[in-house]
């Protein structure tokens, strides 16, 4: 076999892969087939494809930098038959639920929603697209191409994305190609496409200040662009419906419901005590993440990643498709306990309907998430102390 097709430490890698895909491609098979008539199965089904997924992002780490194309390659045709399979076997995925806060309304899905039946076509097709430009930002971050594993098979983007519809892989897409074209030093083209990314559900506004510290005065440019696409919304709608706001309830949240328990216990009832405390812890990390930004944009993925993440466990309500951009940067982390919050967020769908939610349903949600990601991060902090510690 040559050996510039695929180097000797990723061929086993390679061929463990093949096995993984397979079996994780009969599972999506079987979901497409099972998912309306049989709700005691997706469990079962979910729990068995992220085994899948672990083992397979499992095999990639131990590549360190080592990727062959023609294992990235791979990794590109098996996340897309995994969701061709959705798309192809598609019954009942979709969950219609109104919106929420910062979810739902923008002019993507206003765009889109003229043909309701194209969204997963469309949901799918950026999606892969957002694929494609992992492997160029993972090599600039120092990081194996094959990483890109990390988000093509990840089971909720595949899910929400070819299966349920959900429109946020668009402006995902654009936010990964603004990063990509900041990083090739083309920073009128990276704010156009960052715009592009405003036109989203309105969390993704979270990422703003660190475009901000990037783009400085062509900042201005992405915002045009944005208020350009959100203009007709906002001539028919109110502001604040198209924000959600005020909260209708506590779906998906996690700690500012928590905070707004406790405010009510210390302080007030008043719910804005809550809110206003979330807001301001989530500015004060924000102003700090930015100003450590490096300006040449190959953190900006995984800062964005950190940014995007603590404003959904901060909000008021938080849907499960919230958590596709959290699943499309987690390759960015060396911390996997961003991945866990992919794996519980379908739970929020037990909350919708008929549903409701409590305390055990968001403890069942969050808590492995937040273990997961504390535990690494002291394991991280320690080994670097003790590695500092040899070194004298």
């Amino acid at each position: 076999m040559p050996p510039n097709v695929i180097d000797s430490p990723s061929f086993p890698v390679f061929l463990r892969l093949l096995i993984l895909s397979i079996a994780s491609e009969g599972l999506y098979l079987f979901l497409a087939a099972r998912s309306g008539a049989t709700p005691f199965a997706f469990p079962l089904l979910w729990s068995a494809l992220f085994v899948a997924y672990a083992l397979a992002i499992r095999a990639v780490q131990g590549l360190q930098r080592k990727t062959g194309p023609v294992l990235v390659l791979f990794v590109f045709v098996t996340s897309a038959l995994f969701r061709v399979s959705l798309l192809l076997g598609r019954s009942g995925f979709s969950t219609d639920v109104p919106e929420a806060f910062l979810h739902g309304a923008s002019p993507v899905r206003a765009a889109i929603g003229i043909r309701p039946e194209l969204e997963p076509i469309a949901a799918a097709a950026f999606d892969l697209g957002a694929l494609a430009l992992m492997p160029a930002l993972l090599r600039a971050a120092s990081l194996p191409a094959g990483l890109a594993l990390v988000y093509g098979w990840n089971p909720l983007l595949v899910k929400e994305g070819a299966g349920s519809g959900r429109l946020e892989t668009i402006p995902l897409f654009f936010l990964l190609l603004a990063f990509l074209l900041l990083q090739k030093k083309r920073p009128g083209a990276s704010a156009l496409a960052y715009g592009a990314s405003l036109a989203g559900p309105p969390f993704f506004w979270a990422t703003l200040p660190l475009a901000a510290r990037a783009l400085r005065a062509r900042l201005a440019l992405s915002l045009v662009v944005a208020g350009l696409a959100w203009a007709p919304l906002a001539a028919t709608r109110p502001i604040a419906e198209l924000l959600g706001w005020p909260p209708s309830s506590t779906i998906g949240g996690s700690l500012m419901p928590a905070t707004a328990e406790l405010a009510r216990l210390l302080v007030t009832r008043n719910p804005m005590v809550a809110i206003a405390a979330c807001a301001g812890a989530w500015l004060l990390l924000a102003l700090v993440r930015t100003v450590k930004l490096c300006p040449d944009g190959v953190d900006l993925p995984r800062e964005a990643l950190l940014l995007l993440g603590c404003f959904l466990f901060l909000s008021p309500q938080v849907m499960p498709w919230a958590f596709l951009p959290i699943a499309g940067l987690a390759a960015f982390s060396a911390n996997p306990g961003w991945i866990v919050f992919s794996a519980t967020a379908p739970l929020t769908y037990l909350a919708l309907g008929e549903g409701s939610w409590s305390f055990w349903l968001g403890f069942a949600q969050y808590f492995p998430g937040y273990a997961s990601l504390i535990f690494v991060a002291l394991g991280t902090t320690r080994g670097r102390r003790e590695r500092r510690g040899k070194a004298k």
